[in-house]
């Protein structure tokens, strides 16, 4: 592969020969040409991502739908479905489990709809769409005029119902049927998913992002089936089924099995010596998850001519099962070592312990025994010295009030444990926070502004008695805080009592300073009277108080995977 043009022959050499060897040079032929640079490679297309259909698109396709399907009414594929399985004398069980069930077109565009609104992005030409009994391929066709797939697949076991669906899929390959849209590729594969499987199935289960299973009637081979596909399917794949789940082990519950999880940690808990049973911490180990489960995300009881049943739909997570933004428990980093954090021998100087003392209320809100409360960021990827890709879990602290994400050690889901544990702590600081009031806000901030040195303009100056808190504006905006404006913030946050020693509460101050302070400089001259510092300084508990009831309606809205 070029990175670049080919380089050509270093013509410096060449011409150094010439002259050293001229006649040898005159009797050999001339030199051929150099190589043409390769032509530019075509440029890569940008993905095309997917949104739900505008009203008149979708009718159009709603339309060339009922004109695919319009001799295949569902009593009449019910009655070929039902003769075929009564001419091959299945018995009653396997009679049942071939019963025919079809999805209407709105019923599968309302699911497309979901995945692609809150399970997207999906692009254009990306992912198989595979439907396990698919009948006529009512359901493939719909997807495939409503979604952009790279294919759509769909296995049928019973011939009167392939011969059928072969039939009508001849009306969509028309090249003259609807020739504006670029139209997914349908394969109605006669097969049987269960017994056929590692044929029919195994080959593009790892491609597919979206399976289907209208399994109101399935039996327990085809149920396992399932399994077998949703296991080869990839990360954020989603799986929809009707009135049947998927098999229970696969689905992701950080909270099953509570009581005898805490019948093992309280026996593990009360034999450590030392300890008095009334004070000992009961630490529950996790759950036991499939570490590449499913995490159920919808669930709807829908309306249909055979009958009411819910429909669901599960996502394929890996470990720690969550989405960017939820509440998870992280195991931080240990700190950086710096040159002079050690004495000699290694040890810690007296006035680093010191240091480390003053800083321990710094700390973010712990989780129990577990790690740190902080909301789940998309993991970055680093390439390692030997050349391998390595990934780095990251997450934004709950405490972090600036919302940046950072590097951490590892992450763990949010169990209903950790949320009581955070309800507790974070009622706890909102109650602290609603406390904090401020007596006399202008004679703080005078006392401040005198300890700060910030001086105001002198008499006949445009700004007299005012002082200037920012930068002269530029043309890319407004301009920076003057040093002399952060020193005040820093200056007035004791006098809000116990909170202002708290890390959250101190970057909340300052991400909100600026906002205050020119919220109050209506004119934008970048000057402001030392009553209307009062005022934005007022404003900052406020902010405070806002920051922490945010966490905690964060984490009384929780609802773990």
């Amino acid at each position: 592969l070029h990175s670049g043009p080919a380089r050509r022959p270093d013509l410096s050499i060449s011409v150094v020969c010439g002259f050293a060897f001229s006649e040898a040079a005159a009797a050999m032929p001339p030199a051929p040409p150099p190589p043409a640079d390769p032509p530019d490679e075509p440029a890569e297309e940008a993905r095309h991502s997917l949104e739900p259909l505008e009203e008149e698109a979708l009718q159009e396709r709603r339309t060339a739908f009922s004109e695919i399907f319009q001799a295949l009414p569902a009593v009449e594929v019910k009655q070929k479905s039902r003769a075929e399985r009564e001419e091959k004398g299945f018995d009653e069980k396997v009679f049942r489990s071939f019963a025919y069930s079809e999805l209407e077109f709105d019923v599968v565009n309302s699911l497309l709809n979901e995945v692609k609104t809150k399970y997207g992005p999906t692009y254009a030409g990306e992912g198989v769409f595979l439907d396990l009994g698919s009948g006529v391929g009512k359901a493939c066709v719909a997807a495939a005029l409503l979604h952009g797939f790279s294919k759509v697949v769909g296995v049928e076991a019973l011939d009167a119902l392939h011969e059928a669906g072969t039939g009508a899929l001849a009306k969509y390959t028309d090249p003259e049927f609807m020739p504006e849209l670029t139209k997914p590729e349908v394969q109605l594969v006669k097969g049987d998913f269960v017994t056929e499987f590692e044929e029919k199935i195994e080959p593009i289960a790892k491609e597919v992002t979206v399976c289907l299973a209208v399994s109101t009637c399935y039996d327990e081979e085809q149920l396992k089936a399932m399994t077998r596909v949703a296991n080869l399917m990839p990360e954020g794949a989603v799986f929809i089924t009707c009135t049947r789940t998927l098999e229970g082990s696969l689905i992701i519950d950080i909270n099953k099995h509570p009581k005898q999880r805490r019948a093992v940690a309280t026996k593990r808990a009360l034999k450590q010596r030392g300890l008095e049973p009334k004070g000992v911490e009961i630490v529950l180990d996790p759950a036991v998850n499939d570490p590449a489960g499913w995490r159920q995300v919808y669930s709807q009881q829908v309306e249909m001519e055979w009958g009411s049943p819910y429909i669901y739909m599960f996502r394929k997570h890996l470990y720690p099962y969550c989405y960017p933004g939820d509440l998870c428990v992280v195991t931080l980093l240990p700190p950086e070592p710096t040159e002079d954090a050690a004495g000699e021998g290694g040890e810690k100087k007296a006035e680093d312990k010191d240091t480390d003392k003053d800083a321990s209320k710094d700390k973010p809100t712990e989780g129990g025994a577990t790690g740190v409360f902080a909301l789940y960021a998309l993991p970055s990827q680093m390439q390692t010295e030997e050349g391998e890709e390595r990934t780095i879990p990251r997450a934004v602290l709950l405490d972090d009030a600036t919302d940046e994400p950072r590097d951490v050690a590892k992450i763990a889901p949010f169990s209903k444990e950790e949320q009581r544990k955070a309800l507790a702590v974070y009622q706890d600081l909102v109650d602290m926070a609603s406390q904090v009031e401020i007596a006399d806000a202008e004679s703080a901030v005078r006392a401040a502004v005198d300890k700060v040195g910030l001086e105001p303009g002198a008499e006949g100056e445009p700004n007299e008695g005012k002082f200037k808190f920012a930068e002269d504006a530029t043309e890319e905006g407004p301009g920076d805080l003057v040093e002399g404006c952060k020193l005040l913030l820093q200056e007035l946050m004791p006098t809000l009592g116990p909170i202002s020693g708290l890390a959250w509460a101190k970057d909340t101050a300052s991400k909100t300073w600026p906002e205050a302070i020119r919220a109050q400089d209506e004119d934008g001259t970048g000057v402001l009277t030392l009553e209307s510092l009062a005022l934005a300084w007022t404003t900052i508990p406020d902010k405070i108080l806002a920051f922490v009831q945010g966490r905690l309606e964060k984490v009384a809205s929780h609802s773990p995977p």
